[in-house]
């Protein structure tokens, strides 16, 4: 069966947004992949501004509080390379110094509304009672603020040079980590006829134990 190319970046996008296992089942070293929950689609990082020009194209956190900032492109934008990476890292540096967790827990519930789904329903659900709603959000806040985060690039090609840049920041971040993911479809773009190919990215089990975090409340 062949490779069926996505029409446009948002494509793309909307897929991995509905479906961030496609992100993350191909990481694994042996080691269970993180749970994400989508808190929203182009998270401006202009705290008074949402929308803004400057944005997130998929902004996720996971069961520990550990944000992940999802910068997407096809392969044919020439972007992909060095812009896209300023990009990111920009958008980062701006995230760790304007998100509060009050304004994640917004963007999450308008996220939700957006969906027709009950904000506290899903995180209940996501957290399992590990964890109190806002104690959740505070400690996502904290990670922000301490530079545990995820950069991930995703594309349904990921060129040379970028995975050379990846490895590089891999190597050189200390609380951060940053990786590159391949999402190719074949047929529909539906989960069962996609696949991701996680192509520069720390071994799973590092990744993991950089993003240091307390113990979770349970009961």
């Amino acid at each position: 069966m062949s490779e069926q190319p996505f029409e446009a970046e948002a494509d793309l996008e909307a897929l991995l947004a509905e479906h961030p296992e496609l992100i993350t089942n191909d990481l694994g070293d042996g080691a269970e992949p993180p749970r994400w929950l989508l808190v929203s689609r182009q998270a401006g990082v202009d705290p008074e501004n949402w929308s803004s020009r400057q944005a997130v194209d998929i902004l996720f956190v996971d069961e520990e509080a550990v944000p992940t900032l999802v910068e997407v492109k096809r392969g044919s934008n020439t972007e992909l390379r060095r812009r896209a990476v300023a990009q990111i890292l920009d958008y980062a540096a701006n995230a760790v110094l304007h998100w509060s967790a009050d304004a994640l827990r917004a963007k999450f519930a308008a996220t939700c509304r957006d969906r027709n789904r009950d904000p506290d329903k899903v995180l209940g659900e996501f957290l399992a009672g590990a964890e109190e709603a806002g104690a959740f959000w505070r400690r996502a806040h904290t990670n922000l603020q301490a530079g545990r985060i995820r950069l991930v690039f995703a594309a349904d090609e990921v060129p040379a040079e970028l995975r050379r840049i990846v490895r590089f920041l891999s190597r050189q971040m200390q609380a951060a980590s940053v990786f590159a993911v391949e999402v190719k479809c074949f047929g529909a773009e539906t989960p069962s006829g996609c696949v991701g190919l996680g192509t520069a990215q720390p071994p799973w089990g590092r990744e993991r134990s950089r993003a240091a975090r307390p113990a979770r409340r349970r009961g």
